[in-house]
């Protein structure tokens, strides 16, 4: 640092270049974004991520940094260390009669630090995440340039929703199972666990096994004979997701560093090794895309007197993109008022601000028989939470049959029928005292 002397000196500084250890290029991120938030371009905070620890390890190794982001995360390599990585990667390579395949990958965890994550967002309304987790990888990855997104279709819906198992896996077993097996993302048997009488000793039907040994992410499983044949069962192939007890992970991204078969569709950091030209160069510096869509709720107006023995008459809420029915009989409340119940007969999609506008007009009579006309030009909107079950029948107090709403997206139809058919259409209670 030098600088002048005298009265108003300027100052000037002079910084080394930083070391060839120092620098670090962009090889990919991932944002998020959810269609509940209506500002900054949907940027959803509600989620933190972070590499599992065979992945902080292997990214040490060669010469990668975990950033967390905003709304995502990055992950960052020196340039000097691509070359390093294309050669691990083909050191890691599966070689046999074909090209050789290339399934080395990150996993990173999910946590959800919004409590209100899952009443936003089209899932079951019933999803827990002690139950299930959001998967991807960059296999299904569709898009170019900034428009690149994860899941294979437009959203992580209910059909990205995998059972999660902690390090104690208990699975359904039949009398001639010799063998519980696990198969990761290549589809390679990656771990096979014999299973001896004395395991089935307490119940014949079911095992558990220990995954203690397993890293964390995405197995299929299924069952195997003692002639290393598997085991046909309406059960089996089943998928699940190995994540660690704490914290509860709300999900798993993994992402492989290149096209592992040459006919692997997907979008990818790096090149396939063969084809690299020279290192230096950290692939395109993907950006990939996590989307969530917003839940749909039936909102359920409760209007109430707030004089108790007051009346309310000839009540109606008007606006536009749904119509309201008013329930014939009042509805008692747990307080024990009693309110007027109506009901949207279209699901509308839940927003951090609602352009919903609906108005509730009608007459107010006091208990001294003074009547008065009521307007309210703006109804409050469906709040984030709660969030209830979308009501089944008219008579229960919910749509009639057969009305079609925006349900939002199907759920995971698993093999062992978890989450099957379920819908992710909820209700939104709104209380208005008038």
């Amino acid at each position: 640092m030098s600088a002048a002397a005298g009265s108003g000196a300027v100052k000037s500084f002079r910084y080394a270049p930083g070391t060839r250890r120092s620098v670090f290029e962009r090889l990919f991120s991932v944002v998020v974004t959810h269609t509940y938030y209506t500002q900054n371009a949907g940027l959803c905070r509600d989620l933190r991520f972070a590499p599992d620890s065979a992945s902080a390890s292997l990214m040490a190794s060669l010469g990668m940094l975990f950033k967390e982001e905003d709304a995502g995360f990055s992950v960052l390599i020196q340039p000097y260390a691509v070359e390093g990585l294309v050669q691990y990667l083909r050191r890691q390579a599966r070689s046999g009669l074909g090209p050789p395949e290339y399934w080395t990958r990150l996993t990173f965890l999910m946590t959800m630090v919004n409590p209100q994550f899952i009443g936003i967002t089209a899932v079951p309304v019933s999803t827990k995440p002690t139950e299930v987790n959001f998967y991807a990888n960059n296999m299904t990855a569709h898009g170019s340039g900034d428009s690149v997104v994860l899941p294979p279709r437009r959203y992580m819906n209910g059909a990205t929703l995998v059972p999660v198992t902690g390090s104690q896996m208990t699975v359904p077993v039949t009398p001639d199972t010799a063998y519980v097996t696990l198969a990761d993302l290549s589809g390679a048997v990656v771990h096979r666990f014999p299973i001896t009488p004395s395991d089935k000793a307490t119940n014949p039907t079911r095992v558990t096994i220990d995954l203690g040994q397993c890293t964390y992410g995405y197995y299929t499983v299924s069952l195997e004979g003692a002639d290393g044949q598997a085991i046909d069962d309406h059960l089996y192939p089943r998928q699940t997701l190995y994540v660690p007890p704490r914290p509860v992970t709300m999900g798993a991204l993994e992402i492989l560093f290149t096209r592992p078969t040459p006919n692997s569709r997907g979008v990818y950091p790096l090149r396939r090794p063969s084809h690299v030209r020279q290192a230096g160069t950290p692939g395109n510096g993907l950006t990939y895309r996590l989307p969530f869509d917003a839940r749909s709720t039936y909102w359920q107006y409760y209007v109430v007197a707030q004089d108790a023995g007051g009346t309310l008459e000839d009540l109606n809420i008007t606006g536009t993109g749904t119509s309201f029915r008013q329930q014939p009989h009042p509805v008692r409340l747990p307080d024990g008022a009693s309110a007027i119940l109506f009901e949207s007969q279209d699901a509308l999609p839940l927003r951090q601000k609602s352009p919903e506008r609906f108005r509730l007009t009608g007459r107010r009579r006091d208990t001294s028989g003074q009547e008065n006309d009521l307007l309210i030009s703006r109804l409050p909107v469906a709040p984030a939470s709660p969030v209830w079950p979308a009501p089944q029948h008219s008579d229960a107090g919910g749509p009639p049959a057969g009305r079609k709403g925006k349900t939002g997206t199907r759920s995971l139809s698993s093999t062992d029928g978890q989450n099957s058919g379920q819908d992710s259409t909820g209700t939104s209670e709104i209380f208005v005292y008038v």
